[in-house]
Formats: C-alpha cells, sequence, structure tokens
C-alpha cells in the first residue's frame, strides 16, 4: 500500500497502522475575500443590480467566466462541483441581458430544471433578489396558478422543460411569448442524456432553429436566443458544447467551497486485515 500510494499519489516515508485514516489529497481551495488572484469585483456590473450580490467580489469559478457571461452574448456551457457558484452565472447573464436589451419589447429570461422543487426554489430567490429592480418573475409549473397575461408581463420565467416545451410546440401562436425569449438557462443539463432528455433535446433544437430564422409574418430577425447551461456532472460537455455552440467551462474540485477530503480506513477482517489493506 505504501508504494502504491506513493507512486500514485506522490505520499513519501509514510507509514500507516490498521484502523488509522489516510489522507490522500489537499485540494486548493480558493477565498472570496483575497481579490490577489483576480477576482472580478461585483462594481463591474451594472449598479442597478448591485444588490442581486451581497458579497464584494465573485469567486475564482464565477471571476473565470465573468468575462464571457457579462461582456459577450456567447452561449455558454459550465460544469462545475455541486455549491461552486453556478447560479450566480446565471444571475450574472440575465444582468447582461437586461441591461443590453435595446429591443421594441423586452426581453425575457427563462430559467428551466427538471425539479418543480428547484423551479419554486429559484423563483422565490429572484423574486427577491430582482424585485427590488424592478423585474417580475413568475413560476411556471403544473403546481402553479400563473396566468399566461402573468407570463408575457413577466421579465423572468422559472420552469420546466415539459411546459417550455409544450409553448414551444405552439410558438406562432405563443410568438408574444416566444419570440421575447432572450436568454434560455438550463440547469442541470446533464439530465438530457436521461429518460427525460428527448423533451429537453427538442425543446433546445426549437429554440435554436426559430431563432436562426426570420419570422413568417413581419420578416423580422427574430431575437437572437442565448442558451446557458450548467450541471456539476456531464460526461460528455465537449459533445454538448458542440451542439450548442457554447463556450466550455470545466471546473474540479478544488472549486468547491468546503474541499472534499480523500482518506483509506482499514479494518479488521476475520481476525486479518483485509484484501485491500
Amino acid at each position: 500500500l505504501d508504494s502504491y500510494l506513493s507512486a500514485t499519489y506522490g505520499l513519501e516515508n509514510t507509514s500507516f497502522r490498521e484502523d488509522e485514516e489516510i489522507g490522500i489529497l489537499e485540494p486548493e481551495t480558493h477565498s472570496d475575500k483575497d481579490n490577489g488572484n483576480g477576482l472580478v469585483p461585483v462594481g463591474k456590473i451594472d449598479a442597478r443590480y448591485a444588490s442581486v450580490f451581497p458579497f464584494q467580489f465573485f469567486n475564482a469559478l464565477q471571476s473565470k467566466c465573468f468575462e464571457h457571461m457579462y461582456e459577450f452574448d456567447e452561449n455558454v456551457i459550465v460544469s462545475a462541483p455541486t455549491g461552486a457558484g453556478k447560479t450566480v452565472l446565471f444571475e450574472i447573464a440575465m444582468i447582461r441581458l437586461f441591461s443590453s436589451d435595446s429591443g421594441s419589447i423586452s426581453a425575457k429570461a427563462v430559467y428551466v430544471a427538471p425539479l418543480k422543487s428547484l423551479v419554486h426554489e429559484k423563483y422565490l430567490e429572484w423574486t427577491e433578489k430582482f424585485g427590488k429592480a424592478g423585474k417580475k418573475v413568475v413560476e411556471l409549473t403544473s403546481d402553479s396558478r400563473s396566468k399566461f397575461s402573468d407570463i408575457t408581463s413577466s421579465d423572468i420565467i422559472a420552469t420546466t422543460p415539459e411546459k417550455l416545451d409544450s409553448l414551444s410546440r405552439r410558438w406562432k401562436s405563443n410568438s408574444i411569448l416566444m419570440d421575447s425569449l432572450g436568454l434560455l438557462m438550463i440547469d442541470e443539463v446533464h439530465l438530457i442524456g436521461e429518460k427525460r432528455g428527448a423533451c429537453l433535446e427538442g425543446l433546445v433544437t426549437r429554440c435554436k432553429m426559430k431563432t436562426a430564422f426570420t419570422m413568417d409574418d413581419d420578416k423580422i430577425p427574430a431575437r437572437k436566443m442565448r442558451i446557458v447551461a450548467v450541471s456539476a456532472t456531464i460526461p460528455n460537455i465537449a459533445d454538448i458544447a458542440e451542439w450548442i455552440e457554447a463556450k466550455m467551462f470545466q471546473f474540479d474540485d478544488r472549486y468547491r467551497p468546503v474541499p472534499l477530503e480523500h482518506f483509506v480506513i482499514g479494518r479488521k477482517f476475520y481476525g486479518k486485515m483485509n484484501e485491500f489493506i
């Protein structure tokens, strides 16, 4: 075991005893309090939305993505550990949309998540955060009672793939809503490879296709719909990035707010050490 751990993890001159916890890796940590590592200050965003963020600096992950989220309108896909701050990336993208929109119809942001509980959580969170800036948030699930007029007058829509897919299938009938969508935010995008993934895949394909052409009636160029997708686990992120034509970011466990501890525990097994130690 000593030689294996030394060769694999670079641990040398280490002795191990049975029933002893063995530390193997010490991931790097990143602090929001220190701007010495190139952390981006919140002051760089539109001052009207500064209250959305209750901190002074974006963390390391958010800072690395900031330029692509806030300075450009390109599609972005991000794979990062749970709790690393991916929701803030959605918020930066929304502020980019609201600050730069100059269309006759206000651009809307739509958040898509597979669980109604997650949709409801974001609805409550963003109602509090963006409500202070005069933005209206609506929840659209099978449990909500939002009217179509509430949805069309909103700025942020929190919904499930099935609900938005249903609306997008009748794009022309719902054009007052669908043509105003400027940002599609997909949470847990890795689910596209699971049972419910076909619905999400069809939705994204439809949105890409419709915004690539002009509207049938007035021959007005359709609003460009930006796509921002995130997940903690995307095994084929390169394939999805190519499909949605997105800038790709991958972050490992060093970007966890609380680093994982890796260790090996030896236990007695019928009077002997087990077959692994």
